[in-house]
């Protein structure tokens, strides 16, 4: 199997950019089951892949024309929400894809320009859990169009509810 039996062109070249050109085991069951948009848990080491194997179908389901947050990522630590969003600025700059604009909203740091980020419709949103919380109590973070959300490392956000 490869990453051309499911993705676009676009983000194709810019994986093959990112020297990315097999995918791993854990992408490719996760991929096809989440761009038929089921639910799944992943559980799998680091290393193994599991950001693009989240990340990939929300850019395949993104759509241009609606200019409002479509997914939502929280990480349990400001370092793992830096890292997502790393990866997906990467990936749509080699796609080709300006427009999708990802926001990164962690505490810590500027709530102002963080706002900002929010003002310019990004389609994706990675955060921290508070930060997200936060703007999504104050209403600056809107949630009506978000048919994605991704718990990463989901066991430590729940150990941090504890």
């Amino acid at each position: 199997m490869s990453f051309s039996d499911f993705i676009q062109k676009n983000i194709l070249s810019s994986l093959a950019k990112m020297g990315v050109v097999q995918p791993t085991p854990v992408q490719e069951q996760a991929i096809p089951v989440l761009l038929e948009g089921k639910d799944i848990v992943m559980v799998a080491n680091t290393g193994t892949g599991k950001t693009l194997a989240y990340v990939l179908p929300i850019l395949a389901k993104l759509q241009e024309d609606i200019k409002k947050p479509q997914a939502i990522i929280v990480t349990p630590t400001h370092e793992l929400a830096l890292q997502v969003h790393k990866v997906i600025e990467n990936l749509v700059q080699g796609a080709g894809m300006p427009w999708v604009e990802p926001a990164l909203v962690i505490g810590g740091a500027s709530k102002k320009r963080q706002l900002e980020q929010l003002k310019q419709k990004p389609r994706i949103v990675v955060g921290s859990l508070g930060r997200l919380l936060d703007l999504h109590d104050e209403k600056k973070l809107t949630t009506h169009f978000v048919k994605t959300i991704v718990f990463d490392e989901a066991d430590r956000l729940v150990s941090m509810a504890d």
